[in-house]
Parts: C-alpha cells; sequence; structure tokens
C-alpha cells in the first residue's frame, strides 16, 4: 500500500521510539511525516528528520494546539 501511496502517516505515541518489534512494516525513510506528542526526544526528533519524514509534534493536553 505504502508504493501507490500519495502520502504515508505514521501516527504513535513517542513511548514507542527507540523500541523493537518482531516485525519491520517498513522504515522510517518510506514515511513522510510522523505525528507523536511532545515528550519525543531531541535525539528521537533529529533521527526522524534524517530520515526524511517530516515531524509534527502534538500536544496530549486536552484542547492544546499542535507544536510543528
Amino acid at each position: 500500500a505504502l508504493e501507490v501511496a500519495s502520502e504515508a502517516v505514521l501516527v504513535a505515541g513517542a513511548s514507542k521510539y527507540g523500541t523493537f518489534g518482531r516485525y519491520r512494516i517498513f522504515g522510517l525513510d518510506e514515511v513522510d511525516v510522523v505525528i507523536t506528542d511532545t515528550a519525543l526526544s531531541d535525539s528521537a526528533a533529529a533521527g526522524i528528520r534524517e530520515h526524511g519524514a517530516a515531524l509534527v509534534l502534538a500536544d496530549p493536553t486536552p484542547g492544546a494546539r499542535a507544536a510543528g
């Protein structure tokens, strides 16, 4: 599906970065936009950007505005 999508967006909580699962579905180099929360570390944010993905940090506080 990623091969034919016009844009690939990954949405995951910051706690998921740096963890590994059993299966690899796709690499960050295949993602156009990553949306996560503001708890993401600076080093993880830099790694995401190095792979060429745009990074959107969403504040998990109800009613807060997204930062990016």
